[in-house]
């Protein structure tokens, strides 16, 4: 089952980027896009978004966590940053 965070953060990466008007279709793309991603790449990008997406920055355990689903998202031939966001560290380093 496509895990609806990582749908409609896609859809929006979709509907920012396309660089031309696509009717809405955005998450049509997005569902399309994920179900064609490899098992292992689909089922770890949900669980980043289950475990990662939604915790405080300054939780303890969240680099760890994005860390550690980053490289099994990359073992498997995915693309962390286009499925994931920024890393954590990334997103430390931008906070004002």
């Amino acid at each position: 089952m496509t895990n609806d965070t990582m749908r409609d953060k896609m859809a929006g990466i979709i509907s920012n980027n396309a660089g031309y008007h696509i009717d809405g279709r955005e998450d049509k793309i997005a569902d399309a896009i994920i179900a064609a991603l490899p098992d292992h790449v689909r089922w770890a990008a949900e669980q980043w978004h289950m475990e990662v997406a939604n915790r405080p920055l300054i939780n303890i355990h969240r680099r760890t966590l994005d860390d550690t689903w980053r490289k099994v998202i990359k073992h498997h031939g995915g693309d962390d940053v286009f499925l994931c966001g920024p890393k954590h560290d990334d997103l430390v380093e931008a906070k004002p």
